[in-house]
């Protein structure tokens, strides 16, 4: 679950703080609408195949589940690997822009 919760909170940052560096984000703008926003600027369009959305609605599931889930115990390792190569190529294209 930490890593899960880790994979959101860095997703949340470098789309509230870096990609959205010049724009008036505030902390009252819940990352789902945020993300969808940045994606249709046509600089940030190649975050759309990363499905940053569905893996934050995702994580939220297996965070705010109350049981243990088979579901969810299944496919979190699979979703912790996948989301952090994911924020490499964000960090990555940071870097290179």
């Amino acid at each position: 679950l930490a890593a899960i919760a880790m994979c959101r909170a860095v997703t949340e940052i470098l789309i509230r703080v870096h990609y959205n560096q010049d724009e008036d984000t505030t902390e009252d703008t819940t990352l789902v609408p945020l993300i969808i926003s940045t994606q249709q600027r046509s600089q940030f369009s190649f975050l759309r195949p990363y499905n940053l959305v569905n893996k934050v609605k995702e994580a939220n599931r297996v965070l705010h589940f109350k049981n243990d889930d088979i579901n969810h115990r299944d496919r979190s390792p699979a979703l912790i690997r996948e989301w952090v190569n994911v924020l490499r190529e964000m960090i990555v294209k940071l870097r290179e822009s």
